[in-house]
């Protein structure tokens, strides 16, 4: 009972990004729930939107390694343009869905 709310704003959430619709999980809900990574959703959206279609290899790889957790203690910013973009798309829709939540 008291992680009740809890429970029922996490719900809302799903619905509102589109991994449940009315009862039943989606497909999208079918894929977050397989992956397994710091942040399943914010993997999920990158997927679904087809950001990862056009990336170059490197650049892929770059991205997908801001999904591993690894406290290093340093943070480095990107300095290659392409991966610049793909990490200024990341944080966009790591933005909405933390305006979703």
């Amino acid at each position: 009972m008291v992680l009740k709310d809890d429970w029922k704003a996490m719900k809302r959430v799903l619905r509102r990004l589109g991994y449940i619709g009315e009862g039943v999980i989606e497909l999208k809900g079918r894929i977050a729930a397989e992956i397994s990574t710091s942040d399943e959703l914010l993997a999920t959206e990158l997927m679904l939107n087809g950001t990862f279609k056009d990336l170059p290899i490197d650049i892929m790889l770059g991205l997908l390694s801001c999904l591993v957790y690894q406290d290093s203690g340093k943070a480095v910013e990107p300095t290659n343009e392409d991966l610049v973009q793909a990490y200024d798309l990341l944080k966009t829709t790591a933005e909405r869905i933390g305006t979703v939540s």
